[in-house]
């Protein structure tokens, strides 16, 4: 059986989360996925808060399969996201319907509250992207995540003013710059950076001679950690170190007791070697999946018009004198 959460669930859901695994990566470094809260205030708010989620709880094939996930979706969002599975699955797992019905379920739902598409990342090589294969996911993207951990090397100094705040009207210079880095199969996939009406999340540009937007880098805060990632265009690369050590600069009056997170995807692999310079790390690496939402199209029903609808009456001619 596959349902919704209910607060019936808590104690199945706080048992299985130590043993999850996270599918949005970014909000699992900076500290921002909390399963059992975000199920909890899910339910509460009607799903327009946290994270709704799904309980998979049934006996298959002589054994019992308890299991949730979730889901992440801002309302109004084009894109949903996969955000995480209890208990991490294994190759039995995945071989099961009853997962694979999860995982439907999951997108539907993603459908019902109005996404286009529902995105996760998995890592690398793992029961993960097996388990996402089996209910339609491709991989769309790679992503490397390199780490600098603490205390931090010093770094060196930016020249002032590399970045600044993205404002309203840098949108056009911005999408371009996406345009002109991303390859069509991404661009297909996953729009371009958006604006953030949040606090945690900040967006700033790297201009170049004139007032073409060459660097974009969104920088995001956690408790337990700050993630970062960048497009640079392929023929501003010799400002690649300038770009890090802007973005560095800007969280130095951040806590210097969580490490920096950056996410690199793998058509601009050509910055590792400018993060290795300055004490980033390898740390992880993930396939970005994504499934496509069919759209549902309402079939009109057409009302004839009281007029039309009236038979014509058969009468009997009169025969002339």
């Amino acid at each position: 059986m596959i349902r919704p959460f209910d607060l019936r669930d808590i104690p199945l859901v706080r048992e299985l989360e130590p043993q999850g695994t996270p599918l949005f990566t970014e909000a699992a470094l900076t500290g921002r996925t909390a399963p059992l809260r975000g199920a909890i205030v899910a339910y509460l708010a009607f799903g327009e808060r946290g994270t709704p989620t799904f309980i998979l709880h049934e006996r298959e094939n002589g054994r019992w399969l308890r299991a949730f996930a979730q889901l992440r979706h801002p309302t109004g969002a084009e894109r949903a996201r996969l955000s995480y599975i209890a208990p991490k699955p294994t190759s039995a797992d995945v071989a099961t319907s009853g997962w694979t019905r999860l995982l439907q379920r999951l997108v539907e739902a993603a459908g019902e509250r109005g996404a286009q598409s529902v995105v996760a990342e998995a890592p690398e090589g793992s029961e993960e992207v097996v388990w996402l294969r089996n209910a339609g996911f491709v991989v769309y993207a790679r992503q490397d995540v390199w780490r600098l951990a603490t205390p931090r090397p010093a770094q060196p100094a930016a020249p002032p003013h590399s970045l600044r705040p993205r404002r309203a009207s840098d949108t056009w210079g911005v999408h371009l710059l996406y345009a002109n880095t991303a390859p069509r199969l991404l661009q297909l996939a996953e729009p371009p950076p958006g604006e953030f009406t949040d606090g945690w999340r900040r967006g700033y540009v790297m201009q170049g001679k004139g007032e073409e937007i060459v660097a974009y880098v969104e920088i995001r805060h956690g408790p337990r950690g700050i993630w970062i990632k960048a497009l640079l265009h392929p023929e501003a690369d010799e400002r690649a170190h300038e770009l890090i050590a802007s973005a560095l600069a800007l969280t130095a009056n951040r806590s210097s007791q969580i490490p920096i997170y950056w996410g690199v995807r793998r058509y601009q692999d050509w910055l590792r070697g400018p993060l290795a310079d300055f004490g980033f790390e390898p740390w992880s690496s993930q396939a970005v999946m994504f499934k496509q939402i069919a759209s549902r199209v309402e079939q009109p029903e057409f009302a004839l018009i009281p007029a039309l609808e009236k038979r014509p009456e058969i009468t009997t001619p009169i025969s002339g004198q």
